[in-house]
């Protein structure tokens, strides 16, 4: 517990948020695309589609198409049939950038499409841990290929890359760099300037995703464009590596505000009866009313645990 109330000590902390967020305004190259469709450019030939659930980061170059996350099956098929609208293609790489529903259960409508798919190894065992918890019927539709720390391909000239670094957001969330176009999917390891999911039950840590957010801002520079699972309305679902220390910082303050707590002898459940983290702008609420007080409540469990 010692190292854990030092790890909090020496972050810097939510005072930090509004210089960040500052920061996240700089302009990103974008690529051309009409208005009206569904597929936003970011870079080159790649782009984001947005429906329900989790972004859907893609890759097509006329001749080579990589998309990462599914959505759900209607996101899914309104992704595909807004990229291949006579349904003459076929996806050289889908990934999964973790298992929730959101971003897994639209590959029953694109697996069959995919010459190839690739997850992190612990990824089909909690789509399916979650899918009896929830009791959904059926048979996961899963990854074939699975990597443990890493991996790497090329397809067409993009070289797609992944890394585990350990539980975050899970015990399964992979970064993924296309290295030409120098965009990474970030998964859920960021909810850009919105309150966390915590999955405690899928090996959750949130020192874990402190470190995991530290890791990748030092891996990347502030010309790489970062996708991420989900955003703030106002802030979008794609940003700078400034955005993964706004979420980092968010977590130090969640940690400390928690931890403060305990030491006082506050229970878990008066601890949780708050709206909004001292500190953190109103936006941060937006999203299910219950987002802080279960980001407090999982603290809260991590930091009494054995």
């Amino acid at each position: 517990m010692t190292s854990r109330r030092n790890f909090i000590k020496s972050g810097i902390g939510a005072g930090a948020l509004l210089i960040l967020g500052a920061r996240r305004g700089m302009s990103l190259p974008q690529a051309a695309g009409t208005a009206d469709s569904p597929l936003k450019g970011l870079r080159g030939n790649m782009g984001t589609f947005e429906h329900q659930g989790g972004t859907i980061l893609w890759l097509d170059s006329g001749d080579e198409l990589v998309v990462v996350d599914t959505q759900f099956p209607d996101g899914a098929r309104a992704f595909w049939s807004a990229i291949a609208p006579k349904g003459e293609r076929k996806i050289d790489l889908l990934m999964n950038t973790h298992h929730h529903g959101d971003h897994t259960a639209g590959m029953s409508v694109l697996k069959p499409h995919a010459l190839r798919s690739v997850a992190q190894k612990n990824v089909p065992d909690l789509q399916r841990q979650q899918m009896k918890q929830s009791g959904v019927k059926g048979e996961a539709v899963t990854a074939d290929e699975l990597f443990e720390t890493e991996w790497k391909a090329a397809v067409g000239k993009e070289n797609v890359h992944a890394w585990y670094y350990g539980p975050a957001h899970t015990s399964g969330d992979a970064v993924i760099h296309f290295e030409h176009a120098d965009i990474v999917h970030m998964g859920d390891l960021v909810f850009n300037l919105l309150p966390a999911y915590i999955d405690r039950s899928a090996g959750a840590s949130i020192f874990g995703w402190i470190d995991r957010l530290e890791t990748v801002h030092k891996q990347f520079s502030d010309s790489t464009i970062f996708v991420y699972g989900h955003g703030n309305t106002g802030a979008g679902i794609s940003g700078t590596r400034a955005d993964l220390l706004v979420m980092r910082d968010f977590f130090t303050a969640l940690l400390d505000y928690t931890q403060k707590g305990i030491a006082a002898g506050t229970s878990k459940d008066d601890l949780a009866r708050i709206e909004k983290l001292p500190g953190f702008p109103e936006h941060f609420n937006e999203g299910w009313l219950t987002a802080v007080p279960m980001n407090v409540a999982a603290a809260y469990e991590e930091l009494t645990e054995e």
